[in-house]
């Protein structure tokens, strides 16, 4: 949340900042500045969790991470491309850091147990997907 309120803060102030700097004529660029700072977040929010799969010495799940993110962002940026114009290089941008973030939070999990879950079990079967809290400690 800290990450977003201070992204948010940027945008505000970049807004004063760049006609000042570049000015009047690259204003319009202003637009991407929100989008450009909501995949940043998401970037930060990965370096925040792919610590523990180098510390767990797991970086093959980083490397197709990687490799699948490239591998995608090809026919999204083409597919945007074609709806969104130049908008559409920092729409791909955004999803993809998103899915880049959620793929390394999920692998980070798989390799190294997060101290936030704990308490819960994910129960998957044919009819539903449900968390449980578990209420007895181990400890």
């Amino acid at each position: 949340m800290g990450l977003l309120a201070l992204g948010t803060l940027i945008y505000f102030g970049m807004t004063l900042v760049v006609p000042f700097f570049v000015g009047n004529k690259f204003t319009l660029s202003i637009k991407y500045f929100p989008y450009l700072l909501l995949s940043n977040i998401f970037g930060g929010m990965y370096f925040m969790v792919c610590h523990y799969i180098f510390y767990a010495e797991k970086t093959k799940y980083l490397a197709l991470i990687t490799f699948l993110s490239a591998i995608l962002n090809i026919p999204l940026y083409y597919f945007l491309l074609q709806y969104y114009g130049t908008l559409s290089v920092v729409y791909s941008l955004v999803i993809i850091n998103l899915l880049i973030f959620l793929a390394t939070w999920f692998a980070a999990q798989k390799s190294y147990l997060m101290p936030w879950f704990d308490n819960w079990t994910l129960v998957i079967n044919k009819r539903n997907i449900r968390i449980n809290k578990q209420t007895s400690h181990n400890y």
